[in-house]
């Protein structure tokens, strides 16, 4: 292998200053990647593998498009470190100064436009206690959370699971076997919580320590993001309602089952933000909906004015869509790489929210004017911005011409100096021509070698013996001539330091953006909150939503609910009503397959949501009972990487429920027990619902096809039976979605699968052996009842009323009988046998 070239050991050495990032080189026009990181680049974004002198692999992406190959090296969980040219290359002597100025990571990336969150999440473990710090660079947001007690650890992971966080950090007391490979797991070492600003009153040993390795690892990536978060918040959890992460899936609020996002999601449905601090804010409300009336009914006050006031709603939508990516755009300057476009647009951001503002003072919510009090802008920033910033920003703006005329008195000068070069090469090339009779010389310019004369090859022996040869090509010889050098230095100093001069006022003004970030933030925040709530008027006006009661009490009626997103999907969407109360606690709902029990079981949990963030909901009247948990256990999934079934998977996440459901959750569940045995299913279903009816009496909706299980509401006192109603005729079975009173007398499975395609010879032989189990199931339990006769007495005639028990149970299949009715049943027959 061939020595190592001087430019070749730069990067070597850059490389090995950052290990497990993938380092790209700045080469001219291009960032380049070598060796192992070529391989991996070249594969991830689809470019041509070359090799550099025959040997290291190569590949490469255009500075300009940068940016774009960057966003998906992040959306795949990569880390790289950005190798920029410290010197311009045209004024370098040697080898070309190089350092890296930036570690970009999947969640300190701002230059995106996503208003998805990106953040960051450290855990740590110290003795009982368990925090978490979670801080979002792209806009600045920091929290902490601690916990304590035996669950301690397992609420820090769920909570952590809800923010979706981009990368963890995992502290002490954690692994990556603890947190599960759900993304990217960082290690940096375990600072200490020393020097960690304004601390909150109340965070602990572990939150302290938590955020401090958060900082330290943002401050290894890059200064500026550290630095532009805010001081961090303790966060309560008592104030909104708690979704764990499988109830957040199984609802599809912001991810559909498939893990896509958009349509067939209940934000989607929500989503007629215009802005990027809207749509974040839509999610934050879905992700924490409140746990109290008041401020529910405050937010509510909000929608309501502008559902009531269409002029308003379009008025202040009209004026957002000029509205940017604020936070965003102070991310991107806090790390170095804001541009001059980012600055107008910051201007004309502001200028949005001066009209928003405006709006919001001709209504008379208190909220909105609340609101409108906030949007304020910094004074003179905005002027100072257009003053400073051309409005017609050249192309590629690292080249300079962004700064106004007239604005720095040097600059202008030495733009004259610059721009006088052209005229010079006009005269130039005339005189040129004159003295040597050339006629076809031309004056031009390239990056590589600067100014030159070009004159064709039958010409060259006309040229001055002055001329000093600077290019040849096939068909032609460039020179340079004394003179022409002279005024080149003079031009490219001039350029340069016209540039030098043009960054500086950019870093100035960029600055003062910055120092008002607090302001800025507030504005952006603000604007959010008005888009959100102008976005939820819209919506229920749209969909004819009605504003819903929210009490302190535990009822949950909903009238002629609808689902959300079925609706949307369908554009039709049959409604049903749901009634909890306190006479009512548990719901088991009947039928059969595609008759409709799990969406409403899913309509159920999201109009909830939709009620407590404070948005009207889809049904002609709700009146909502604060819910502090929500719990779903809806859908099958295994867990094949971890080697858990779907039946553990299920198993799993029916404990977590038991475990943590209070008397003011509210529990969905669809199908459990269903991955077993018949019996060993049934045993569990009715076992779960007592427990949850018993011990901790929540409001419960139970899907099932165990037909066994509306028993219980005859044993049970606050437990009640609904179906889904389907219609039959001539052996044709029609679901008409509609929850009725009542128990379902059969599960149609074979209707179902008829009406999903299954062979019709296969239909056929299902029915036959169907009747031959029934009639099989009959003889065994005549077989059965006989036994059990002769086990609990001897052989003669049975006392008053047996004989009435026995034909009950011969009338009921042992197979299918669940546990607590069978043992009652058999108990009571005893009672008899033994009475005399």
């Amino acid at each position: 292998m061939n020595e190592p070239t001087p430019m070749m050991r730069q990067y070597q050495e850059l490389k090995a200053r950052h290990p497990g990032c993938l380092l790209l080189f700045r080469l001219g026009d291009f960032f380049e990647l070598f060796g192992d990181d070529a391989v991996v680049a070249s594969q991830e974004l689809d470019l041509v593998l070359t090799t550099r002198d025959g040997e290291v692999p190569m590949c490469g992406v255009p500075h300009h498009a940068l940016e774009a190959y960057l966003g998906r090296l992040m959306e795949k969980g990569y880390r790289v470190a950005l190798a920029e040219q410290m010197e311009d290359p045209r004024l370098a002597k040697g080898l070309v100064r190089r350092d890296v100025i930036r570690v970009v990571t999947p969640s300190t990336w701002v230059e995106g436009t996503g208003s998805g969150p990106s953040s960051l999440v450290a855990l740590v473990d110290e003795g009982a206690v368990s925090a978490l710090a979670m801080a979002d660079p792209a806009t600045g947001r920091f929290l902490l959370r601690q916990f304590e007690g035996p669950q301690a650890h397992a609420e820090a992971l769920r909570e952590a699971l809800r923010q979706e966080p981009a990368e963890w950090l995992a502290g002490p007391g954690w692994t990556e076997e603890k947190i599960g490979e759900l993304a990217p797991v960082a290690r940096p070492g375990r600072p200490t919580a020393e020097g960690l600003p304004a601390a909150p009153e109340g965070a602990g040993p572990a939150a302290r320590k938590a955020a401090a390795l958060l900082l330290d690892y943002l401050g290894e990536a890059h200064p500026g993001a550290a630095s532009f978060l805010e001081a961090p918040v303790l966060g309560e959890s008592d104030a909104t309602m708690e979704i764990d992460p499988g109830t957040w899936r199984h609802l599809e609020i912001d991810r559909r089952q498939d893990g896509g996002r958009g349509r067939g999601t209940l934000l989607h449905v929500l989503d007629a933000s215009v802005t990027a601090p809207g749509k974040r804010c839509l999610r934050a409300w879905l992700a924490e909906p409140f746990a109290a009336p008041g401020p529910i009914r405050a937010r509510q006050d909000m929608v309501e004015a502008f559902y009531a006031d269409q002029i308003a709603r379009t008025k202040v939508a009209k004026a957002l869509t000029t509205f940017r990516d604020v936070e965003r755009t102070l991310a991107r300057a806090a790390v170095g790489v804001g541009t001059p476009q980012d600055l107008l647009a910051l201007a004309t951001s502001l200028e949005a929210a001066t009209e928003v503002a405006g709006v919001l003072l001709t209504m008379t919510e208190p909220g909105l004017l609340d609101v409108a009090s906030r949007l304020a802008p910094p004074p003179d920033l905005g002027g100072a911005i257009r003053h400073t910033l051309r409005a017609d920003l050249p192309p590629n703006w690292r080249e300079g011409g962004f700064i106004r005329d007239g604005v720095r008195p040097e600059l202008d000068r030495l733009r004259r100096l610059t721009g006088g070069m052209q005229d010079y090469l006009v005269a130039l090339e005339a005189e040129a021509r004159a003295a040597t009779g050339i006629r076809t010389l031309k004056v031009g310019y390239n990056k590589v070698f600067g100014y030159y004369i070009e004159v064709t090859k039958p010409h060259v022996h006309l040229v001055p013996g002055n001329w000093e040869r600077r290019q040849t090509l096939t068909s032609a010889e460039r020179f340079v001539t004394p003179e022409l050098k002279a005024r080149e230095a003079e031009a490219l100093t001039a350029d340069a330091e016209a540039i030098r001069i043009e960054m500086e006022m950019l870093g100035e003004i960029t600055g003062l953006a910055l120092s008002e970030r607090d302001t800025l933030r507030r504005v952006a925040r603000a604007v959010g909150e008005i888009d959100a709530l102008r976005s939820l008027a819209e919506v229920a006006r749209r969909h004819r939503w009605v504003r819903p009661t929210v009490t302190a009490g535990e009822g949950l009626v909903i009238e002629e609910g609808r689902h959300p997103i079925v609706e949307e999907a369908q554009g039709t969407f049959v409604p049903n009503t749901l009634s909890l109360d306190g006479e009512a606690r548990l719901l088991v709902i009947t039928g059969p397959n595609m008759a409709g029990k799990s969406t409403f079981l899913r309509q159920a949990g999201l109009i909830v949501i939709l009620a407590q963030m404070g948005s009207f909901v889809p049904a002609a009247r709700a009146e909502i009972g604060i819910v502090d948990r929500l719990f779903s256990r809806i859908g099958a999934s295994d867990d094949l990487a971890g080697g858990r079934s779907t039946f553990m998977v299920e198993m799993h996440e029916v404990a977590g429920i038991l475990d943590r459901a209070t008397k003011g959750s509210l529990v969905l569940l669809d199908e459990i027990g269903r991955g077993t045995s018949t019996f060993d299913g049934i045993a569990l279903a009715w076992a779960i619902a007592e427990d949850l009816h018993d011990r901790l009496g929540c409001r419960t909706l139970l899907a099932t096809h165990y037909l066994e299980l509306a028993e219980l509401e005859d044993i049970l006192p606050r437990a009640k039976n609904v179906s889904v109603a389907v219609a039959e005729e001539d052996d044709e079975v029609v679901f008409l979605r509609q929850v009725v009173p009542g128990p379902a007398d059969r599960s149609y499975g074979i209707h179902v699968a008829r009406l999903a395609g299954v062979p019709h010879p296969v239909i056929a032989r299902a029915r036959h052996i169907l009747g031959t189990l029934e009639r099989g199931a009959l003889s065994r339990r005549e077989t059965a009842v006989g036994q059990l006769s002769f086990t609990l007495h001897e052989p003669g005639p049975l006392p008053p009323g047996g004989e009435e028990v026995l034909k009950t149970l011969a009338r009921t299949d042992p197979n299918d009988l669940a546990p607590r009715q069978a043992l009652e049943m058999l108990f009571r027959l005893r009672a008899l046998l033994e009475d005399e």
